[in-house]
C-alpha cells in the first residue's frame, strides 16, 4: 500500500518505509522529530528541500539508518551527539547548509 507514494518505499510483512526521498520537494519546513520513529529506514534523501532549523537527535533512533542526504537546505547548529550511535550509518551528506562544527578530525 505504501509503496504506491512517491518517494516512499516499503518492504516487509506488515510493510514498513525503508527508504524516503523527497529531494527537491520545496517542503520549507524543519526537519521534524517525528521522522524517528521510521525505526526501518535505511535510506532518508531531503536534500534541495529548502529545510530550516537545526538536526534533530531523533534520527538518532533510527538504527537501520544506512544513507542520510540533507545537502543544499538551510539547516544549522551542530550536529545532535545523540547520531553517534548511528553505526550502520554509510553514507551522510550535509553539504551546502551553515552548520557549526566544532573540535578537530
Amino acid at each position: 500500500m505504501c509503496s504506491s507514494w512517491t518517494g516512499v518505499t516499503c518492504s516487509g510483512s506488515p510493510e514498513r518505509v525503508t527508504a524516503l526521498n523527497l529531494a527537491g520537494n520545496n517542503l520549507t519546513a524543519t526537519v521534524g522529530a517525528g521522522l524517528g520513529v521510521l525505526d526501518a529506514l535505511v535510506t532518508l534523501d531531503l536534500s534541495h528541500c529548502g529545510l530550516t532549523g537545526t538536526l534533530p537527535a531523533a534520527l538518532s533512533n533510527i538504527s537501520t539508518l544506512v544513507q542520510l542526504t540533507l545537502n543544499d537546505n538551510a539547516l544549522d547548529g551542530p550536529l545532535p551527539p545523540e547520531w553517534q550511535v548511528l553505526t550502520a550509518l554509510q553514507m551522510l551528506q550535509l553539504s551546502r547548509n551553515p552548520l557549526v562544527v566544532s573540535g578537530a578530525c
